[in-house]
């Protein structure tokens, strides 16, 4: 199996610095993208790894929580996903010509557009960071640019922290995030991010 690294000695022996195709991180997004095409939830969401990336951004607020509530930040994280995938899915990328490859690597991580374009519409991207962990490949990040703005996923768990923190007078714990994430979305955004606005949030994916 080829690995990340590689996959970066490849590039660098071609003395490629342009976007490539083809590899195993694009290969995982192809899978994921036809999964979600046919309905397949349950593979889209074996190929996420909502908690690696939960925990990246929550940090000991994660990893300091009881696996219930680590359970329920993963069905909320599986939830918004969805919900996001759904929204721009069918109105902007589904039926489009496309072209998905490798846009960069950052250390571990292989990054991988697939970018729809060449229509006459505004382009948009979903723009995946793939990682490979005990010998698999899945998907720790994803993003999605519609024209010139792209969304910023990392700055959503900090900013809620934050919001809710001021609410409590200290660092919330991971059940509190939880109880209150839901009432959240929506309410917080930035130029460069998007954030599904989920009343039916609670009670989704358990």
């Amino acid at each position: 199996m080829l690995t990340l690294a590689g996959v970066a000695a490849l590039a660098l022996a071609s003395g490629a610095c342009a976007p490539r195709s083809g590899g195993p991180a694009v290969a995982v997004v192809e899978e994921l993208e036809q999964a979600w095409q046919r309905g397949d939830r349950e593979r889209v969401h074996d190929i996420v790894d909502f908690r690696a990336r939960i925990e990246e951004m929550l940090g000991d607020v994660w990893r300091g929580a009881p696996p219930e509530d680590q359970d329920e930040a993963v069905d909320l994280a599986r939830a918004m996903f969805d919900t996001t995938m759904e929204r721009y899915w069918t109105s902007q990328y589904e039926g489009r010509p496309h072209q998905t490859r490798i846009s960069r690597i950052d250390g571990p991580h292989v990054w991988v557009e697939s970018r729809a374009s060449g229509d006459g519409r505004s382009d948009f991207a979903w723009i995946y960071r793939v990682t490979s962990s005990q010998g698999r490949y899945r998907v720790t990040q994803r993003e999605l640019k519609l024209g010139p703005v792209q969304s910023n996923t990392s700055a959503f768990y900090p900013l809620a922290l934050k919001r809710i923190g001021q609410e409590y007078g200290r660092r919330p714990t991971l059940s509190e995030l939880n109880a209150n994430l839901p009432s959240l979305l929506g309410t917080m955004r930035e130029r460069t991010y998007v954030v599904p606005d989920l009343k039916h949030l609670k009670g989704r994916g358990r």
